[in-house]
């Protein structure tokens, strides 16, 4: 089965998963509205609507959303029983609490995308600030972008020079793995950075 295909056999698992849910104690946790229709939340800056009954996450156009796209909002909506809330500290992706193994693989994504933006900086910023992004610290670029309304990630880019190759990195509040699992952390790099790349191209 190719990748698109497992990502769209995980959607449908993740939408019957999502029906197993009461809407109304989804909503009241992450202090999301809901109509009559479905629950309305936004991802990375575009509307996005989880449609009642049956569970289908839609785009702005009312087409089936993206797999990474809807397999990220099941999570932040299934993620936990509990109020996730955010501790105000951002921290590597590597640095989340448990995870091992993690700098390798950054690593590789640093290498893989960062070079896309190299000489871009000025425009990447401005994109940033499109998207709702508020000033970061550190890099040449930093913007701290709403991943939802309620929960963010800090992008920060950093120039190629003498020494180093660009470097583009993802921090997360330190308690991100209470609103997504790990692995939903990389559906939103890859995310934003295909939006990222499309905006710049």
């Amino acid at each position: 089965m190719t990748r698109g295909g497992n990502y769209e056999r995980m959607q449908e698992s993740a939408r019957l998963l999502f029906l197993n849910y009461d809407p109304e104690k989804l909503c009241r946790r992450l202090s999301l509205p809901r109509t009559a229709e479905g629950i309305p939340i936004r991802y990375l800056g575009e509307e996005h609507f989880v449609r009642l009954p049956d569970g289908e996450v839609l785009d702005s156009g009312g087409a089936k959303a993206l797999p990474t796209t809807a397999l990220t909002i099941y999570d932040v909506l299934c993620r936990s029983e509990t109020t996730p809330f955010l501790r105000g500290s951002f921290v590597p992706t590597m640095e989340l609490h448990g995870i091992m193994g993690a700098n390798s693989v950054h690593e590789n994504l640093n290498e893989r995308e960062a070079a896309f933006f190299s000489g871009k900086g000025e425009a990447l910023a401005e994109v940033c600030r499109r998207r709702g992004g508020k000033p970061g610290e550190r890099g040449d670029v930093s913007y701290i972008l709403p991943v939802f309304d309620f929960f963010p990630v800090q992008l920060r880019f950093w120039e190629a020079d003498e020494e180093f190759p660009a470097q583009l990195q993802f921090f997360w509040d330190a308690g991100a793995l209470d609103f997504l699992h790990y692995e939903t952390l990389w559906y939103v790099m890859g995310d934003l950075t295909a939006r990222l790349r499309r905006e710049l191209s």
